[in-house]
């Protein structure tokens, strides 16, 4: 009789400990399931993305073709019913067929990019080797068969990248030879089979990069010549082909510059077939091409410019293979306007004849040759393709196929206003090509043939994304394979704010900016109507406002209470009336609305068109702001004076003089406080610059606190605008981010009426927070600044601690509060996160699909937020029970005994784990089953596919946040499930 296993799991924490009985556990474990997830609240947006192309290789294998969408690896014969998903990875590249093996560079969200290989099932994809353990990934690269052993290149943490071999399995996947020793890398490239001989270039550090060959074994690796014989200078070998046993390639020496050479493998065979540019300039040999058993390739003699070359070995046998563009500008030119060449390219052999591009008068053709002169010739000219990023470039993508030969072409289209691609073909000996099927792109996809068809990546509708297509070169009979690739637009939510159990926010639907609220359910995300966006909204009392503006060329201000019904129109004005320009500013005074406009008018409103009314009209407003009960209004009169104001229901009263002669410097918009009956805010009086000012609403009230950086000069405006970023109450104290006078950013306290004191030195705090008793401060750290920080403190500055570095472009950080947790993320940040204002309980939120968080909001124990996915772009979502599915990891000590099983049992040592564990599964030989990884709460955190009973998997669990986890093991009808901890 096997025995129970016990486990006990230990996570420390410093305040408390908490022991949670097993069936306890469990039910909270499957409360959490039913009731924590992840929920798309609304697709906004649902215009396809009519530019999206996530459609990577297609990669011919036999009866069948492999392609990347999404980065997931996707395998289809050539029919609808047999195209089908292997799997989805973080990241998958460097797709490269070895017999019937299909080998590529994955990763699976934990690893990095490593070693996989696919026999074509899902159960055959799986990881050969975790390389380089942990996120950095080996990066596998150029892999090449030699005699059924695939050569490639990786990293490891210990040799750098260096050459590597693999039979396929993790056993027989090893380092063949460190090159250069340490964890410097050689960067082995360029590779070829030679005869069972693994030639390519590699650098030693001491001969540079230089031509090396490997049997496999680290004894018969070594250097086969030192082409550039200088200490560490590099002949940089490229373009290695071998045809019959000979290897040709580029290379430079001390004498020739870049020039044609060949080798059989050894130092005495490896010679310079021809000095094609007498000195040291070089023809600058590429693109070496075996032709029916002759080398053809590109090069300049300095007489005819770059041109077609033929070689047979000799210096006699190299000549000209056709000047096609006579003069030495060559076939390489430079199209008007454009900084990179259209070089000769897209060589692809057919059936004996070489099709490729090359350039004319700025003009380019295609071309075919069956390597003499006279069998040179030009069939056609070819349109630009807007591809690679941008730049103009033919890309025909010769295809053969039932004796024809297939390509791309470009022709510019008046009523698009691009260029749009048309698939040709004609015989592949043929001088004629015959138009067929069009394209709403201007881009000539991969293209492959299968059976009695061509595939390719392109649009077939304007209006839809880049698909699958399957054509037999006609319009009639190319239609689309699969749209596994469809997608949207993204509503691009912008903004949030909550009032009354309801959660609004901006966002755009087709062309057209709207508000939009939830109450955290699909069905209760609903629109409520249009908004412009770049315009203020706010919410006072219990409505939320906003400004819209409508074809016939009004500006308008709406408020809702929620609910469709309830949503009307307040004001209206014509933004043909410069007398009468939108809105600028809104503020909520006490539950009413305050509006200033860009032509500075002043309105009051309670949420009614009847009680919407103007208080004031002023030449120009610069700025509004709330305090005390009180609205604010920096006014600049007809005399140029700037004044502050303040406005209650009965008008707007004149408060003090602050400058005479105003200029550009006069703060703009900055953030107000209100401390007991004194509002706290930003003004300019022509002496201090921007400085911290306080006001009671009465002219003795109102005055500078102090002048916190006396380093001000009229002329550098970005100091004088920017010099305070940040102002926030805590514990009754008024704290500013703020320069001091030798322009270093400083955290500042006010100890007394006119006095600030320095409590940190930062980096630009652009947020700062106080709640729950700690104040936060998110910042670019002034010792550390290399990552955005956030920090605590208790408001000394002995209290200052540091919780964590977070990544993203800091701009702004939109904080959404559930509980008594803070979750954020920077304004371009890749990543959601979390803090309770411990260390411990600052970090990443496991990862449920939140991808590139813009904003968010706390709804009761939800989050709402906009995250992206690359379906649908950014979004508004639901991250239900969020507190209880990423709790602190140091909250609980628990002692657990693991559920009964049945079956063969799962190991995982060590458990708990602080970096990573090992897996083990018990099972008969040959069986295989999967592995299925969820969190505390029942959140999916990661799937192990095709796992070999019996057989040590390492390196797992490296990326998984501090928690408790929940792993089952399926193996048909029949779940086991076991419990792991991460400390």
């Amino acid at each position: 009789m096997r025995k129970k296993l016990l486990v006990r799991f230990s996570v420390l924490y410093t305040l408390k400990c908490l022991r949670v009985p097993i069936l306890a556990f469990l039910l909270i474990v499957l409360h959490l399931r039913a009731n924590a997830q992840l929920q798309l609240l609304k697709d906004v947006n649902t215009s396809e993305d009519v530019y999206f192309n996530e459609y990577r290789y297609l990669t011919h294998a036999g009866t069948h073709f492999y392609y990347v969408s999404r980065n997931e690896l996707w395998r289809s014969n050539g029919t609808k019913e047999g195209t089908f998903r292997l799997r989805a990875f973080a990241n998958i590249s460097n797709l490269a067929m070895m017999g019937s093996t299909l080998y590529f560079a994955a990763d699976n969200g934990s690893t990095g990019l490593e070693l996989w290989r696919t026999n074509g099932t899902v159960t055959g994809t799986v990881m050969i080797r975790d390389i380089y353990p942990g996120t950095t990934g080996s990066t596998p690269n150029s892999f090449t068969n030699v005699n059924g052993t695939i050569y490639f290149s990786a990293r490891s943490a210990t040799h750098g990248v260096e050459l590597w071999k693999t039979n396929g399995t993790a056993a027989g996947t090893v380092l063949v030879k460190d090159i250069l020793t340490g964890t410097g890398s050689s960067n082995p490239g360029q590779m070829v089979n030679r005869n069972g001989i693994l030639l390519f270039v590699a650098n030693d550090a001491k001969i540079g990069y230089e031509l090396w060959r490997s049997d496999g074994t680290a004894a018969g690796t070594h250097v086969v010549k030192d082409i550039r014989t200088a200490y560490r200078a590099s002949s940089l070998a490229r373009y290695l082909t071998n045809i019959n046993g000979t290897v040709f390639f580029s290379a430079i020496d001390d004498t020739g510059g870049r020039e044609l050479w060949k080798t059989d493998g050894t130092a005495a065979g490896t010679v310079r077939v021809k000095d094609i540019r007498p000195g040291t300039i070089g023809s600058d040999v590429e693109n070496l091409i075996n032709l029916n058993g002759t080398l053809v390739f590109t090069a300049d003699d300095g007489v005819s410019g770059d041109e077609l070359w033929k070689s047979n070995g000799t210096s006699a046998g190299t000549v000209l293979l056709k000047d096609l563009n006579p003069g030495a500008q060559g076939s390489n030119n430079a199209y008007p306007g454009v900084d990179d060449p259209a070089p000769m390219s897209n060589f692809t052999v057919i059936n004996g004849l070489l099709y490729f591009t090359a350039a004319r008068d700025y003009s380019n053709f295609i071309y075919r040759t069956d390597g003499t002169t006279a069998g040179t010739i030009e069939i056609a000219e070819v349109g630009w393709s807007d591809c690679c990023g941008g730049s103009l470039w033919p890309y025909p993508q010769f295809t053969y196929l039932n004796g024809d030969v297939y390509f791309y072409n470009f022709f510019w289209d008046e009523t698009l206003y691009y260029y749009t691609a048309h698939l040709y073909k004609m015989p592949y000996n043929g001088t004629t090509p015959v138009k067929g099927a069009g394209f709403a792109s201007n881009y000539g996809g991969p293209m492959l043939a299968l059976g009695n068809n061509l595939f390719t990546i392109n649009r077939l509708d304007p209006n839809k994304g880049y698909q699958l297509i399957k054509s037999d070169g006609t319009t009639a009979g190319t239609t689309v394979l699969i749209d596994n690739t469809y997608n949207t637009n993204g509503s691009d939510i912008d903004e949030m704010l909550t009032l009354n159990g309801l959660v609004y926010f901006r966002a755009r639907s087709g062309n057209t900016e709207e508000i939009w609220r939830t109450d955290g359910t699909p069905q209760g995300t609903i629109r409520l109507g249009k908004s412009a966006r770049g315009y203020p909204w706010v919410a006072a009392g219990n409505y939320v406002y906003w400004v819209t503006f409508t074809d016939a060329g009004f500006w308008q201000i709406w408020r809702s209470a929620g609910a469709v019904a309830s949503t009307v129109k307040i004001l209206e004005g014509s933004l043909h009336d410069m007398d009468n320009q939108p809105p600028k500013q809104m503020v909520n005074v006490s539950g009413r609305l305050y509006v200033s406009t860009k032509s500075g008018k002043l309105y009051r409103s309670d949420g009614t068109a009847a009680g919407t009314r103007m208080l004031a009209d002023f030449p120009i407003i610069k700025n509004l702001f709330a305090g005390a009960g009180k609205a604010f209004i920096f006014a600049i009169t007809a005399n140029q004076v700037y004044e502050l104001w303040r406005a209650d229901a009965s008008g707007a009263y004149r408060v003090s003089t602050l400058a005479s002669g105003v200029n550009d410097l006069t703060s703009a918009y900055y953030p107000s406080v209100t401390i007991g009956g004194a509002t706290y805010f930003v003004a300019f009086d022509n002496i201090h610059g921007n400085e911290v000012w306080r006001t009671d609403g009465t002219a003795a009230g109102t005055y500078m606190v102090q002048d916190l950086s006396t380093a001000d000069k009229d002329n550098e405006w970005w100091e004088e605008e920017h010099g305070i970023q940040a102002m926030v109450v805590h514990n009754n104290s008024l704290y500013v981010s703020a320069w001091d006078s030798e322009r270093k950013w400083w955290i500042w306290k006010q100890t007394g009426p006119r006095t600030f004191t320095k409590l940190r030195q930062i980096h630009g705090a652009v947020t700062m927070k106080s709640f729950n008793g700690k104040l936060y401060i998110w910042a670019l750290d002034y010792l550390n600044a290399d990552g955005n920080a956030v920090y605590v403190t208790d408001g000394t500055a002995d209290g200052f601690e540091y919780l964590g570095t977070f990544d993203g472009e800091f701009e702004k950080t939109d904080l959404g509060i559930v509980g008594n947790v803070i979750y954020f993320s920077a304004r371009r940040g890749s990543r959601l996160w979390r803090t309770d204002g411990t260390p411990c309980g600052t970090f990443q939120v496991s990862n449920p699909g939140i991808y590139f968080p813009r904003v968010s909001e706390g709804l009761g124990t939800s989050l709402i937020v906009g995250s992206h996915t690359p379906t649908i772009g950014h979004e508004p979502y639901v991250y239900r029970n969020i507190n209880s599915q990423n709790p602190s990891p140091c909250a609980t000590t628990l002692a657990i005994k693991e559920p009964k099983q049945k079956g063969k049992p799962l190991k995982t040592y060590p458990n708990p784990y602080t970096q990573e564990f090992r897996m083990r599964v018990d099972g008969e030989d040959d069986e295989i089953v999967d592995v299925a990884v969820y969190s505390s709460a029942g959140f999916p955190i990661e799937t192990f596919k095709g796992i070999k009973a019996n057989t040590d998997y390492d390196h797992l669990g490296t990326t998984w946040a501090p928690g408790i986890y929940i792993v089952k093991v399926l193996r048909g009808s029949e779940t086991t499930t076991h419990l792991l901890v991460k400390k």
